[in-house]
């Protein structure tokens, strides 16, 4: 049995909210969207994004959420995260990587236009993959 901590708690209640919407019948583009918003809600950030690739690896949809609203961004900020950015270095190599100091790493794409993004310190970026595609 798991202990009965805040964290274990936080987690389970995520899973909860994530396994509530998969199961609403909703449209998935609104069921990623909250489960998007609940994982930062646990985690305790208040940025996150989920891109989404088709079989073919092409960009297929993105979610941003930056200081708990819904963004969108720009076509070429998009194909700039894409191709130097951390997004596109987790496709490439199909593995996490954490950043701990954006200022520093090459992998965090800066765009001068964008200076929302320029408070984020850190980050992290975890692919999600099927046996034979990264989603």
């Amino acid at each position: 049995m798991l202990p009965d901590t805040p964290r274990v708690r936080s987690r389970l209640d995520l899973l909860y909210v994530v396994t509530r919407e998969f199961n609403a019948g909703l449209d998935i583009d609104q069921v990623l969207n909250r489960v998007l918003a609940a994982t930062l809600a646990t985690v305790g950030v208040s940025d996150a994004s989920l891109f989404l690739f088709n079989p073919q690896g092409q960009l297929e949809n993105f979610f941003l959420i930056s200081n708990f609203e819904v963004e969108k961004r720009r076509q070429p900020t998009l194909e700039g995260i894409l191709d130097h950015g951390l997004v596109g270095w987790v496709k490439k190599h199909q593995e996490g990587a954490i950043i701990y100091d954006t200022s520093t790493d090459e992998r965090w794409y800066r765009n001068e236009s964008q200076h929302r993004f320029r408070k984020a310190k850190s980050a992290i970026a975890v692919p999600i993959k099927l046996p034979d595609q990264l989603i």
